[in-house]
């Protein structure tokens, strides 16, 4: 063979080899690309799927603050407010001039009630209740709290920043609503108790009284007015002493009485009997003499 077609020969071997050898790494990076693409393009539909899931979270979340923020209604910051110490009276430091309950005031309407809450500190705040606007001015207005306060209440409203609302939801109402019940079932409850207190504490007073009366009378009462008994002075435990003791006096001189009594009776039987032996021996002598017998009385 010529030499130069072994030159090409030998060429076209190299140009084979590296064309395969080419083509063998295109391949291969051809490969990686497309794993890489269906990697990322899985990837991406996954993150889609993500984002549209969220994306219906956030939409949910925010449907329900809008919700929430409809049941809720308008708030008001009212600073400088205070209980005014009567009745269930607040003063609240925000009026129409921010827009509280202004559409009603221009119109001539009933105002509204309102729900007063008192900053507590933080994001806490206390709730004091629903109140009926009254008095009406640009940049401060009256509460007048629409239930009976319970005692001791308003001591606890604190004056300070209020916060104002003119809504509340229904399932806090129905909350607030159960626990007022509560709060007068458990005032009648502790009214009947005192009430019932006072009435013990009364007959222990009286039993007190009558326990005194009756010691005074067994003990005697040295404060006795002027005038009373000795017995009343003494009490009947002296009293009864006393008698007991004038009573075994005479008890005694009724024995002694009796004894004597007894021992003159025996002397005078003695007598008559000495009388009697006397008579019968004058009777027998004069008898015997002849004589008539005197007579002889016997004493």
């Amino acid at each position: 063979m010529h030499k130069l077609g072994i030159a090409f020969l030998v060429l076209a071997i190299f140009g084979i080899i590296t064309a395969f050898v080419f083509t063998t790494m295109l391949l291969d990076v051809r490969s990686k690309w497309r794993k890489s693409l269906e990697t990322a393009q899985a990837a991406a539909t996954q993150s889609s799927e993500e984002r549209a899931k969220e994306l219906r979270k956030v939409l949910t979340l925010e449907e329900e603050i809008a919700r929430e923020m409809h049941a809720w209604g308008d708030a008001w910051d009212a600073p400088n407010s205070q209980a005014a110490g009567r009745n269930g009276i607040v003063q609240l430091g925000v009026g129409t001039g921010r827009g509280l309950a202004q559409k009603e005031a221009a119109q001539n309407k009933p105002l509204p009630d309102v729900f007063v809450f008192a900053k507590a500190g933080g994001n806490s705040a206390d709730f004091l209740g629903q109140f009926n606007l009254a008095n009406l001015q640009v940049d401060n207005a009256t509460g007048q709290l629409t239930r009976t306060p319970y005692a001791g209440e308003e001591a606890g409203w604190k004056s300070g920043e209020y916060r104002v609302r003119d809504s509340i939801p229904a399932g806090w109402r129905f909350t607030f609503a159960s626990l007022e019940g509560e709060m007068l079932i458990a005032q009648r409850k502790l009214e009947s108790q005192r009430e019932l207190l006072e009435t013990i504490n009364n007959q222990i007073t009286e039993s007190r009284k009558s326990l005194d009366q009756r010691l005074a009378e067994l003990d005697g009462d040295a404060e006795a007015p002027m005038g009373a008994s000795q017995e009343v002075l003494d009490g009947l435990v002296q009293t009864l002493r006393r008698l007991e003791s004038e009573r075994d006096l005479i008890l005694a001189h009724v024995d002694q009485l009796r004894h004597e009594l007894n021992d003159q009776y025996v002397q005078l039987r003695e007598t008559m009997d000495a009388n009697a032996a006397m008579v019968n021996k004058i009777t027998q002598e004069a008898e015997s003499a002849g004589t008539a017998a005197p007579q002889v009385t016997a004493r």
